[in-house]
């Protein structure tokens, strides 16, 4: 097992699912013996705590919609890692995928809406400032989804604290804006051998991107300050690095791209034996 256990946070929307098939690529390294800590039992929702422990073993990694704290779970050290994304641009992709994808878990809040209407139903709690709920996570220390204070109740002192814990507490981070980017300055932090990827859960072009309503602008106001605090620590990052990076970076995306057919085929080869599984079982 690595010398420490690497937990992803995905938020909604932040360019998981692209990531994901990376990170199994790279990370997969079961940990049955890993074990939990002496307060798992106190911990909740108890059903998430246990499907993260499941997984944790199964994968020797966590990645998943989950918050700062998911750490309590195991006795083993642990990195945190993320993507954000800029807040309004996130909601409004929120809400087109919901809308243009059936199986999406959203779906149900967004069908027949427009956005401004789905912004409006205060609920899910995910729309309430979700960089910061995620990030901050529960005050308490007892909950591993994300802060579950109610709609709209989000303060000042949640905000300070997921500004601590992303700049002191994450071992690494990424903006969605600058994914190739963000990737090449995790590769080494997490232990990657490849990068390559394909987008994935792009939201479809039938859905128009709306304007962002002003009077939804208390959803996203705390994850604005969050957000710009992340850009500022980024950018001071990639100035550190060598003269050489710009040269990787372009290097990447031309093999990168090169690469996609080789990804196109695979996912052909997927649903294939998907099908052929779904026919043995008639």
């Amino acid at each position: 097992m690595a010398l420490s256990l690497p937990i992803f946070i995905h938020i909604h929307k932040c360019g998981g699912s692209s990531l994901a098939a990376v990170m199994r690529r790279n990370l997969r390294h079961p940990a049955p013996h890993l074990q939990p800590s002496d307060q798992i039992a106190t911990l909740k929702p108890q059903e998430l705590v246990d499907s993260i422990l499941r997984a944790a073993r199964r994968d020797g990694y966590v990645m998943g919609h989950l918050g700062y704290g998911t750490h309590r779970i195991f006795s083993a050290r642990c990195q945190y890692f993320t993507m954000l994304r800029e807040p309004k641009a996130r909601l409004v992709s929120l809400w087109r995928h919901a809308m243009s994808t059936p199986t999406a878990y959203y779906h149900k809040h967004a069908r027949d809406l427009s956005f401004s209407a789905f912004l409006g139903q205060r609920s899910p709690l995910e729309l309430d400032n979700g960089l910061v709920r995620f990030l901050s996570g529960d005050p308490s220390g007892e909950n591993v989804f994300i802060n579950p204070k109610a709609f709209g109740t989000l303060e000042e002192s949640d905000l300070q604290r997921a500004i601590e814990n992303h700049e002191h507490r994450l071992q690494a981070f990424g903006l969605v804006e600058q994914f190739d980017t963000s990737l090449l300055l995790m590769k080494p932090l997490l232990g990657m051998r490849t990068c390559f990827y394909t987008r994935r859960n792009e939201s479809s072009a039938a859905v128009p991107k709306p304007s962002f309503p002003d009077e939804a602008m208390p959803l996203v106001a705390l994850d604005m300050l969050l957000y710009a605090e992340a850009r500022k620590i980024f950018y001071r990052r990639i100035t550190a690095q060598s003269s050489s990076f710009q040269n990787r970076i372009s290097r990447f995306r031309a093999l990168n791209h090169a690469a996609q057919p080789i990804f196109a085929i695979g996912q052909v080869m997927t649903q294939f034996g998907k099908a052929l599984i779904h026919r043995s079982h008639l």
